[in-house]
């Protein structure tokens, strides 16, 4: 742990600089100097240790490893050059003050002029490289949130070997299975999915916490510190394997830093995310969320640990969260058996409607040892009918005395855009919503419906005639009074 003391002010002075500069030109020169002042440190009582660490530091977090330019030295050789022109007083020469003039602190940062922009032929704008689902992108970190037993390991174990099958080359490494159960979980998705092991090549990279215990970072007084000499290593293993995909699950295994520590969060992100730049691959980070608060239900990625440094930081963050009481009803699945159903989302939770979100079933895959291991399948959510608080809502909306709502679908105000507002629908531009908020309000109005529940109550709503504002005859739905049910079978008729 670096111990800077009375010279942490103009460390961070530099590090600052560093911040401001735009172009690698400036960054590099900029480094120059903060290593020969550093080095200046060493005569005035400044550790050799601690200056070698902190430089290395700062050279890590700005990508300069092997970035230095074709005729420069490593950056470890310059911090050595540039250490071994001054002497320290532990033995290898004169005391302090009797070394040559110091350089004054920290220059002010290069100026730069803005670049006007030049307008390229869209054609010519490279495509995003994305590397499987639109989730992992080439020269990208990204991230999956979830509360622990939502299947995190087994989505991130699926998604490594469907990419590996498919070309791409994949690292997982795990921090919490032993390779033991890494087996069975592979040998479980191998069997389920009828995979032959040859089918993945020399394409897919496994390691657990014994056989790769890699921490990237830990706390120190100074901020982040990380460790470079792994850091480096962790690189050349990308570099020399060629990987595309990088699977670190779960992060909190592979740091010692304060995950409510949003700067802490941020630099580590970002320190990954400068590797995948330079090695032109992907890193997921599989993550962990906070305590939900009281009442609430439902994961987003903003209850990430650490979760504005998460969220923003990483390309694409998305959310795994376990199907609710209220899609469990709409399928009719029994409450206990919901657990099973996972729901991915990107981004917030509940941006789009429950069958456009991507969704997998938990099962049981009984391996030749006679293990059961979980494994996922893909599963497709259709809703077979609108619930008891949906009905609900449809009295308390069409109760409302200051508002009218159309039957006609090509009204502005058709009672159906309101459905649609209310379930997440697109009724102006999006077909299937339409026919789906069109198919809830037969449902609502048709005795004689297939939907039994239904039925056996009679219509919820019917449509009557009246004018409109503009004194025109219109057909508006209305609520059909529950004293009238038993005998509503006609009304529903008429319409």
């Amino acid at each position: 742990m670096s111990d800077l003391g009375q010279f942490t002010h103009q460390v961070n002075s530099w590090r600052k600089l560093m911040a401001s500069c735009s172009k690698p030109e400036d960054l590099v020169n900029t480094f120059h100097d903060a290593v020969e002042q550093v080095a200046s440190f060493i005569p005035r009582g400044l550790n050799r240790g601690d200056a070698t660490e902190v430089l290395m530091d700062i050279a890590c977090a700005y990508g300069l490893f092997g970035n230095l330019g074709e005729d420069e030295p490593h950056v470890e050789a310059l911090i050595r050059e540039q250490f071994e022109k001054v002497k320290d007083y532990n033995g290898h020469g004169s005391q302090p003050g009797s070394q040559q003039k110091q350089k004054p602190g920290p220059q002010p940062a290069p100026s730069f002029e803005p670049h006007p922009y030049k307008f390229p032929n869209p054609a010519d704008i490279p495509m995003r490289a994305w590397l499987y689902g639109y989730h992992y992108m080439r020269g990208t970190v990204v991230a999956t949130v979830a509360p622990g037993g939502f299947g995190k390991t087994t989505l991130a174990l699926y998604e490594a070997l469907e990419m590996a099958r498919d070309g791409k080359r994949v690292w997982y490494i795990s921090g919490e299975d032993d390779l033991n159960e890494l087996h069975r979980r592979i040998a479980a998705h191998c069997k389920k999915n009828n995979v032959n092991p040859s089918e993945f090549g020399d394409r897919l990279f496994v390691d657990d916490k014994m056989s790769y215990p890699f921490k990237i970072a830990k706390s120190s007084k100074n901020g982040p510190h990380f460790d470079l000499v792994k850091l480096k290593a962790f690189e050349d293993g990308i570099e020399s394997k060629r990987l595309d995909v990088v699977i670190i699950d779960p992060l909190v295994s592979f740091h010692l830093l304060p995950e409510n520590d949003t700067a802490a969060m941020d630099s580590l992100v970002k320190c990954l995310g400068e590797i995948c730049t330079r090695r032109k691959c992907c890193i997921e980070l599989a993550h962990h969320v906070r305590k939900p608060g009281s009442g609430q239900f439902e994961i987003t990625v903003y209850d990430a640990r650490g979760a504005a440094a998460i969220v923003n930081a990483v390309r694409s963050c998305r959310v795994l969260n376990q199907m609710s009481s209220l899609e469990a009803r709409q399928m009719q699945k029994d409450m206990t058996e919901r657990l099973s159903y996972i729901r991915i989302d990107s981004g917030k939770a509940n941006m789009r409607p429950p069958e456009k979100a991507r969704w997998l079933r938990l099962v049981s895959e009984e391996i030749d040892n006679g293990d059961k291991v979980q494994v996922i399948e893909p599963f497709e959510f259709k809703p077979q009918e609108t619930t008891v608080e949906d009905e609900d809502w449809v009295k308390l909306t069409l109760s409302d005395p200051n508002k009218q709502y159309r039957a006609d679908s090509r009204s502005d105000d058709w009672f159906g855009h309101e459905v649609g507002r209310h379930f997440g629908r697109d009724t102006e531009a999006d077909k299937d919503d339409i026919i789906w908020v069109q198919k809830q309000i037969k449902r609502w109005r048709n005795p004689r419906s297939k939907f039994q529940n239904y039925a056996a109550r009679g219509p919820l709503i019917r449509t009557v005639e009246r004018l409109d504002d503009n004194r025109q005859k219109r057909k508006f739905f209305e609520l059909v009074e529950e004293k009238s049910n038993a005998d509503s079978a006609s009304v529903g008729q008429n319409e």
